[in-house]
């Protein structure tokens, strides 16, 4: 926070003298406190509370009120007898102090609760001791020089000079910036009585190693040590509050023991063992600081560890109700699976039975209905032996086209009991390698010499069931003989690796298919428009292709005839 003058003029410059007034009046009085204790040197104490302050000023409301500083010390001057110019020159001294600490902890980022180690030792060395060393070093070279204190005792006097401005920062400085926000949270119930009880035995402490007890008393020592660990628990029960509060009563107990002028300030021979005194409630202040943010860093390490540990309850339940949605998933899925399972047993024993009456089916129908159709195939065969001579060309055209369509009505029931057969009772897929298989496939044929086989490339070692395989290469090399326009003709075998499979191709230079009954010749009784075929060769090779995974394509082979286009898995 700082105060900005505004516009030139006006209210904006109004509030600012405002501000360097206020602080300067509160900058002399706070000087005046400290005067309290006398050294016998004129401005010289070895308690500076207005060094606090300062440095507050300048932290909470930025370093553009340093004339008031400049106001406060050269009247602090005149009314304690100090030459003019040696307050002038010990002013630069008091204004670089608090500017130069506030810079230099803005610049550490020093946060101003105090809250963590670094905190408390940056603002030792950088607000207490370092700015203090620069003010008393001005300040006292500026008093020797005008005369104010004999160079014989500028040493002594420095050194009090640096002592007095660094208690004041290290008591006033952290008390006034934390006790900004007053400590509901510790001073709840039984707590507020205990700090009570605490700084009522922390008083008496005071008052008998400051007021009670003279220079030469050995007694005095230990009462003042006994101070520290009431400091200690103070900063461990209270924290930084604690400590500051605690701290601020022992050096308002010197103040005012000192101007009651009894006990250890009963008489000047004191000076040095008070500045020893005030040494030692510097180390104790700073004790209780560190203890204070050394316990401020452990609750806070605490309650981290606190949330942390309940964000891994929070998600271990989480998780937990996760695992036993999914694991009730799973059951359910399980259950499912079992049922499917069963429904799909199920299905698969109708299919067997199915598949049973199938292959009964199929034994009944090629005997049975074979059976009458060999009975008129023999009778035309009989009547045509036994009227040969009497029957008259008409009659003879008549018996062969009835022994011609009898023979393709058998050869239709052949072609429908091989298709429904197909994928029920196969057989075992093994490696078959093509080329020999081929040979020993075409020398079961027994093709006509005017027709030749060749094989564009090396054809690869498959996995198929071998029955099928040769079903579907024979009635496709018949095919391609049956239906050539040619007494000769050439039917290529070729194949290549296409990555998950082989494209096997068998091509002829026959008339071709037409396009537009492409689509129609895989289907059942179709013949494209040959008469004298069942139209259900083509319908089985695409089931037998289909049953091991693969499928079949037919295009146009160049310059002429078709090219079937096998795709087989691997």
């Amino acid at each position: 926070m700082t105060i900005a003058l505004g516009k030139a003029g006006g209210a904006g410059a109004l509030r600012y003298l405002a501000a360097v007034s206020l602080f300067a009046i509160v900058y002399f009085v706070t000087g005046q406190v400290g005067l309290i204790i006398q050294t016998g040197h004129a401005g010289v104490t070895p308690l500076w509370p207005a060094s606090g302050v300062a440095l507050v000023v300048c932290l909470l409301f930025g370093s553009v009120l340093w004339p008031g500083i400049l106001v406060a010390v050269v009247a602090l001057g005149l009314v304690n007898g100090v030459p003019l110019p040696a307050a002038l020159g010990a002013s630069v001294g008091n204004i670089l102090e608090p500017v130069l600490g506030a810079r230099w902890l803005r610049g550490f980022r020093v946060r101003k609760d105090f809250g963590r180690f670094r905190d408390v030792i940056a603002f030792g060395l950088f607000a207490a001791l370092a700015p203090t060393f620069v003010a008393a070093a001005i300040g006292s070279l500026a008093m020797a020089i005008q005369g104010a204190v004999p160079w014989s005792d500028a040493g002594l006097v420095w050194l009090m000079w640096w002592l007095g401005n660094a208690t004041g920062v290290m008591v006033i400085a952290p008390l006034l910036l934390t006790w900004r926000r007053w400590p509901t949270e510790r001073l709840r119930g039984w707590s507020g009585i205990e700090l009570l009880f605490l700084l009522a035995a922390q008083s008496l402490l005071v008052w008998l190693s400051f007021g009670y007890y003279s220079e030469q008393t050995l007694l005095t020592a230990p009462f003042f040590y006994m101070i520290i660990p009431f400091t200690v628990w103070a900063a461990v029960r209270f924290g930084v509050h604690g400590a500051t509060l605690s701290s601020f009563l022992v050096a308002a107990g010197v103040l005012w023991w000192a101007y009651q002028g009894v006990g250890l300030f009963a008489s000047p021979a004191g000076l040095t063992t008070v500045s020893f005194e005030i040494a030692l409630i510097l180390v104790t202040t700073f004790t209780g600081l560190v203890v204070a943010a050394l316990f401020c860093e452990r609750t806070h390490a605490e309650a981290l560890l606190r949330r942390s540990h309940q964000e891994l309850e929070r998600r271990v339940h989480e998780r937990t109700r996760d695992l036993e949605r999914t694991s009730e998933q799973l059951r359910d899925e399980i259950d499912e699976r079992k049922q499917a399972e069963n429904a799909l047993r199920r299905e698969s024993e109708k299919l067997q039975r199915v598949n049973a009456d199938l292959e009964e089916f199929s034994a009944v129908a090629s005997h049975d209905l074979k059976a009458p159709l060999r009975g008129v195939a023999n009778l035309a065969y009989l009547i045509e032996d036994e009227l040969a001579d009497g029957l008259d060309p008409e009659n003879r055209k008549r018996l062969q086209l009835l022994s011609e369509r009898v023979q393709r009505m058998s050869h239709l029931i052949d072609g429908l009991l091989r298709y429904a057969r197909v994928g029920h009772g196969e057989g075992d897929r093994v490696p078959v390698a093509l080329d020999p298989f081929l040979d020993e496939l075409l020398l079961h044929l027994d093709l006509s010499k005017n027709f030749s086989i060749e094989r564009q490339t090396p054809l690869p070692t498959i996995i198929a069931d071998p029955l099928h395989l040769e079903q579907i290469f024979q009635n496709l090399i018949v095919n391609a003989v049956h239906h050539h326009d040619r007494d000769t003709g050439t039917i290529s075998f070729s194949a290549h690796d296409e990555g998950s499979g082989w494209v096997l191709e068998i091509a002829d230079d026959g008339p071709g298919i037409p396009q537009w009954s492409r689509e129609q010749i895989f289907r059942m009784f179709s013949s494209g428009g040959d008469r004298g075929h069942t139209g259900i060769g083509l319908a089985v090779i695409r089931k037998l292709v289909v049953a091991n995974g693969g499928d079949i394509d037919v295009v146009d082979n160049q310059p002429r005839g078709t090219r079937f286009q096998i795709r087989w898995p691997k």
